[in-house]
């Protein structure tokens, strides 16, 4: 299937010296992750909602190219799994489509997932895909969520009642709280009845932000969540833990399919030096022989890296957020981590892995030794 099939052609544009306000504007009028900054009819990247919410920016006055994030362009001619890597390998949710260098469409990967179940047959369920996420109560803030966006490098926060979901508060839902640099004002009780406090819009509850969640239960068939896809931008499992699954991680299994070797995948060093990409391949490829030494069948590994604080050149120090997910016979892992240097993070992000893997394989061997004790022990009775 070529990209031109399924890209939307109508598409949405900033420019660099248009106002971050202006740009939010039209994200929340079009419900909009990414706005293509163009120059005349040429791309010059992307602006991406998260980069903007997750931030202390004043939305009024600063501008649009301090925060342009580089973006590969796809082909119309393009076939799917081309832009599928190009969506992976990127960590975007959408690559612009250029024809002789013009902007003709973009592909995103709601685009994707609207065809994903023409290429995908599986038997998985749910709870064997999703991951497990962070997530607040209805008490909490959406300060706290924001601070959650921002160190955890997530998109989506559950917010919970006890043990049920009632809402979820996404980057668009976060607009809101750009929005409100003045001070939004909010009645409260205190000693006397009708006093009018002023809050900070970063103090406000979460359900005055949240929207409606799509839930499903762990053993639901994973065709259930690929259709409420269709028209939700994340769908929360509850099987135990609190596990979400996202587009992204529908085109994981796109790209995962059954193949020789491990399908190992590095994403978002884009600017890195050779020394860095060089570490963190030696780093993964090491972590794979090791996990495959102890357990067969390793499915995948990807490894998606981020690179905070780097806008605006200057001496700004960037700080490296990176979340690592392995698909195994023992079940899906995932791990994150975030510091200053990018080795010392892969280190700690793979080594998190590894002893959650352990954990599980220590189960399932001492289980196994319990099972053949029993079975000994019926045989010598």
């Amino acid at each position: 299937m070529e990209v031109s099939v399924i890209m939307t052609k109508n598409v949405i544009t900033c420019e660099r010296g248009d106002t971050l306000n202006t740009a939010l504007a039209k994200m929340k009028k079009y419900n909009i992750h990414r706005l293509p900054v163009v120059e005349g009819k040429n791309v010059l990247g992307l602006l991406e909602l998260k980069n903007v919410v997750t931030k202390d920016i004043d939305i009024q006055s600063t501008k649009v190219e301090n925060y342009i994030t580089s973006a590969s362009t796809a082909s119309p001619e393009h076939d799917l799994q081309k832009v599928i890597e190009l969506l992976l390998n990127s960590g975007l949710r959408a690559v612009p489509v250029t024809d002789k260098g013009n902007l003709v469409g973009i592909v995103s990967e709601s685009d994707v997932v609207r065809v994903a179940s023409k290429l995908m047959n599986t038997k998985k369920t749910c709870g064997d895909i999703a991951v497990k996420c962070e997530y607040v109560s209805r008490s909490d803030s959406v300060g706290k969520v924001k601070k959650i966006m921002f160190n955890k490098n997530v998109s989506r926060v559950p917010v919970l009642d006890g043990q049920k979901v009632i809402g979820i508060v996404g980057t668009m839902d976060m607009i809101k709280l750009s929005e409100g640099k003045e001070k939004m004002e909010m009645r409260g009780r205190t000693k006397e009845r009708g006093v009018s406090e002023k809050m900070t819009t970063e103090k406000a509850g979460v359900e005055s932000f949240m929207h409606d969640a799509a839930v499903l239960q762990g053993n639901a068939p994973l065709e259930k969540a690929l259709e409420l896809l269709q028209k939700n931008e994340e769908v929360i499992i509850t099987n135990g833990d609190i596990g979400i699954i996202t587009p992204k991680d529908i085109l994981e299994l796109l790209v995962s399919g059954p193949k020789k070797q491990v399908y190992v995948q590095i994403t978002g060093l884009h600017g890195e030096s050779s020394e860095v990409v060089a570490g963190l391949d030696e780093a993964t490829t090491r972590f794979v022989q090791k996990i495959g030494r102890m357990i067969d069948g390793i499915q995948y590994l990807f490894v998606h890296v981020e690179r905070q604080n780097d806008h605006g050149g200057g001496d700004r120090k960037i700080r490296y957020v990176m979340r690592a997910r392995i698909g195994t016979p023992l079940g899906l892992f995932v791990s994150h981590s975030m510091g200053w240097k990018p080795l010392d993070v892969a280190q700690d992000v793979l080594g998190k892995l590894e002893r959650e893997i352990m954990k599980s394989y220590g189960k399932m061997q001492k289980h196994q030794r319990a099972k053949k004790s029993g079975q000994m022990r019926k045989f010598r009775g």
